[in-house]
């Protein structure tokens, strides 16, 4: 999510503490969004677990994107039985989780935090300054490490070209202890995380 492209700071400072301080530039538009998961999570029970598409839907009505279709591919990490109901459909299954990963764009991002930050009233500055900085520095030094794209597109590649293919492999070097953190932290313990991988613990 760009700024500027993609949404804006408001110019006046929220009356009410709960509403955002930025506003979506895409509105009108349409999104398709293909997502992949392990889990079955569209219906029954594990519904209310799903933690994928509501983030998804949050993170494009905040850009102003209400208008949203979701094609999902489920059941990867059923083993066996759930890729060969798959591979009826053509669809050959490798679960390749990803660790942390260069975007490609480093640079690009980094003036745009800065042009937003530059662009901040004297009131924004005061309630927002010192811990957008601390987000900026973090998700700049995030961009610049891990595994680039074409490293991590031949990794992708040669698993999926593998006879038997593996049903799971990691891409990064990271990747499996993330999936491990995920699997044994709470919720709770998950957000602590993520608030210090950004800088704002």
């Amino acid at each position: 999510m760009r700024a500027k492209p993609t949404w804006k700071l408001r110019e006046e400072i929220p009356q009410r503490p709960s509403s955002s301080p930025a506003v979506g530039l895409l509105e009108g538009k349409r999104a398709i969004v293909i997502e992949s998961r392990g889990g079955y999570y569209s219906e029954g029970a594990t519904k209310a677990l799903d933690s994928q598409e509501p983030h998804l839907r949050t993170l494009l009505g905040f850009v102003g994107i209400k208008d949203a279709t979701f094609i999902r591919v489920e059941k990867l990490a059923f083993g066996p039985e759930a890729r060969a109901e798959l591979k009826r459909f053509g669809i050959d299954v490798v679960v390749a989780p990803a660790g942390n990963m260069k975007t490609g764009g480093p640079a690009k991002t980094a003036a745009a935090l800065m042009q937003i930050a530059g662009g901040m009233t004297p009131e924004q500055r005061e309630l927002y300054g010192h811990t957008f900085e601390t987000f900026a520095t973090a998700l700049n030094g995030m961009q610049n490490s891990g595994l680039d794209s074409v490293a991590a597109a031949r990794r992708v590649i040669d698993l999926a070209e593998q006879v038997p293919a593996p049903s799971r492999a990691p891409v990064g070097p990271d990747a499996e202890e993330i999936l491990r953190l995920v699997r044994v932290k709470s919720d709770a313990e998950q957000d602590a995380l993520r608030l210090q991988l950004v800088g704002l613990s």
